[in-house]
C-alpha cells in the first residue's frame, strides 16, 4: 500500500490510501493425466508417473502370480486320500501345493483372504461377494490353493439350506434360466471361483471344487449336482459344464444356478 497526500479545504492535508493489485502467476492446464487400464489386472494407472507405475507393478504381480500368503495361515486340509494332486505342473516343473480353509478367527488372515477375493472380483468384473463366511463358517467358507507361498486359487461358498433359496437350471449356451424348473437337494453355492493367470490350465479350479465337495460339511461328501453356481462367467460356465453339467434331451448343457444372497 502506498500513501499519498491530498489537499482538503485548502488548509488541511489528509492521507489517502492507494491500493495496488497483487500479481498472481497463471497456469495453463491443457489436459488431465491420461490413465490406462491394464488388460490383465484391470488396474487404472498413469503410465508415465513413477508412483503409479510402482503401485501398478506391485498389484499386477499379486494378480498374475497370486497374493503372498504366510505359511502359518489357514487350516491345512488333508487331501492325501482324495484324488487331489498335491503338486501342480507349471512350466514343465511340478510345484508342491496345499489346500487350506481360511480361519475366520484370525483377523489378519481374513483380511488377506478378502484381498484375494477382491482381486478375483475386479478381474471377473463382479460385485462384492456374499460375506457370510467372515462371521459364521456354517453359512459359507473360503478355500485356497497355496503354492510358492502365494494364494493362487480361491473359491468362496455359501450354504443354501434356506428353503427360500430355490436353485434353477441354467442353459449354458443360451445364458438363461429355465423358468419353473427348480433343482432339488442343492446344499452349497459357489459364490466366486478364481485362479491367478500364471497358474491357469493346471486343473486348480477343478481341484478346488473337489475340496468343496469333501470339506464343506463334516462327514458328508457332496455330489456335483448338490452344488449350484452364482452368475457364472463365460469361463465359469465352461468349468461348471465340465464339473456338473447335465445334457438335456435337446442337446443343450444345463447347470444348477442360484441367486446369491446379499452381503
Amino acid at each position: 500500500m502506498v500513501l499519498t497526500s491530498v489537499r482538503a479545504n485548502k488548509s488541511k492535508s489528509v492521507t489517502k490510501p492507494v491500493h495496488t493489485v497483487k500479481k498472481v502467476q497463471s497456469h495453463l492446464r491443457t489436459s488431465l493425466p491420461q490413465q490406462e487400464i491394464c488388460p490383465v489386472c484391470k488396474m487404472a494407472y498413469v503410465p508415465y508417473l513413477a508412483q503409479d507405475i510402482k503401485l501398478h507393478d506391485a498389484y499386477h504381480q499379486k494378480v498374475q502370480l497370486g497374493r503372498p500368503w504366510t505359511e502359518s495361515w489357514g487350516n491345512v486340509l488333508d487331501v492325501s486320500t482324495l484324488a487331489i494332486p498335491q503338486k501342480i505342473q507349471r512350466n514343465s516343473t511340478l510345484i508342491p501345493c496345499k489346500y487350506v480353509e481360511v480361519n475366520i478367527d484370525n483377523k489378519v488372515e481374513v483380511n488377506a483372504a478378502q484381498q484375494v477375493i477382491g482381486i478375483a472380483n475386479k478381474c471377473l468384473n463382479a460385485p462384492p461377494e456374499c460375506n457370510y463366511w467372515m462371521s459364521d463358517k456354517s453359512r459359507g467358507k473360503v478355500f485356497l490353493c497355496i503354492a510358492e507361498n502365494r494364494a493362487i486359487g480361491v473359491v468362496v461358498t455359501e450354504s443354501l439350506n434356506d428353503p427360500k433359496v430355490k436353485p434353477h437350471w441354467f442353459i449354458v449356451e443360451k445364458g438363461r434360466v429355465v423358468e419353473n424348473q427348480t433343482v432339488k437337494d442343492v446344499l452349497v453355492g459357489i459364490s466366486r471361483i478364481y485362479v491367478s493367470p500364471e497358474w491357469r490350465r493346471s486343473g486348480i479350479a477343478l481341484q478346488l471344487l473337489k475340496v468343496v465337495c469333501h470339506f464343506s460339511f463334516f462327514g458328508i461328501t457332496l455330489k456335483p449336482l448338490q452344488i449350484a453356481w452364482s452368475q457364472p462367467s463365460e469361463y465359469g460356465g465352461k468349468l461348471a459344464s465340465k464339473f456338473s453339467g447335465v445334457k438335456h434331451k435337446s442337446g443343450k448343457i444345463l447347470i444348477p444356478v442360484y441367486n446369491e444372497h446379499s452381503p
